[in-house]
């Protein structure tokens, strides 16, 4: 594999580290002319979300304009699975779920087992169906394809944390879990506590399986960079609606739920593609190029 389609791979850890560079630097240019020149300091929602967007937009535009040629293009996950008939079922359906949700919140009667969120409801169950489906077909991959005790350890805990989220419709945990852990402590601080270690160990799980990936099925490689993408949009989302609430309101609460469902879906997407042919990764291949 030539050193272009290696360095394709990374284009979601190359944008998250631009934002950080860039946000920190904003932030910091932000305090200082305001304290300086106008002796106040902005704390209001709106300068939360300049704070958000701007680098975000910044990095993206900077990702985009000094991306590679090589590797696999951004719809190419999607056009791979789209050639296997019995996967045009699956996506087809899945794309009807999703569509059945939205329409479901915009009728006043709409089938509450069709809403987003619903305990029992038909969302919730798809969404932990792929989940559960990503996880064994990742550790087929992890287990069968990928030679390397790197690569097969990065690909296993992935799989063992999307095994563990798709059991939350039954345990609950990611939902009770900061009352369980921090029960004296204020709800802003419990969410922070809890929600912002599990985002940072669910994204480092994320890169580590798709280095791992990508020289097996760069276009899996690529399917993870749609899973991280969505992650974070979903983390946005809750970040900027308990900013103004305790609690998400529609429409934000279904594009967060819409978020988490185009996650896993192109986990799953991932997943399959790393299963479906044997891997070229050796135990001795140079590792790929760190940001």
């Amino acid at each position: 594999m030539s050193a272009g389609e290696v360095s394709g791979a990374p284009a979601m850890r190359r944008l998250l580290a631009l934002w950080l560079v860039l946000a920190a630097a904003f932030w910091v240019g932000r305090i200082a002319v305001s304290l300086t020149l106008f002796y106040s300091l902005d704390l209001t929602f709106r300068s939360f979300v300049e704070l958000i967007v701007v680098p975000g937009l910044q990095a993206a535009a900077v990702t985009w304009a000094t991306r590679l040629p090589a590797g696999p293009g951004l719809l190419a996950p999607w056009r791979q699975m789209l050639t296997s008939p019995p996967w045009r079922v699956i996506l087809a359906c899945d794309l009807a779920v999703l569509g059945a949700a939205w329409l479901a919140l915009g009728l006043a009667a709409g089938p509450p087992a069709l809403r987003f969120g619903a305990g029992a409801g038909l969302p919730l169950a798809a969404l932990s169906t792929k989940l559960a489906a990503a996880a064994a077909l990742l550790a087929v991959a992890g287990w069968r394809r990928l030679r390397g005790a790197g690569p097969r350890l990065g690909t296993l805990t992935l799989s063992a944390v999307l095994a563990t989220l798709a059991a939350e419709p039954v345990t609950r945990w990611l939902e009770n879990g900061p009352q369980r852990l921090f029960p004296d402590q204020p709800p802003l601080v419990r969410w922070v506590r809890f929600y912002l270690p599990a985002l940072l160990a669910l994204l480092l799980a994320l890169f580590a399986a798709q280095s791992a990936l990508w020289k097996a099925s760069p276009a899996a490689g690529r399917a993870v960079d749609w899973a991280v993408a969505a992650v974070l949009v979903l983390a946005a989302i809750v970040v900027g609606g308990f900013f103004l609430h305790p609690y998400l309101r529609d429409p934000w609460r279904s594009a967060a739920w819409t978020a988490g469902y185009v996650a896993a879906s192109a986990l799953l997407v991932a997943a399959a593609l790393a299963a479906r042919k044997p891997a070229e990764l050796l135990a001795g291949d140079p590792p790929l190029p760190r940001l």
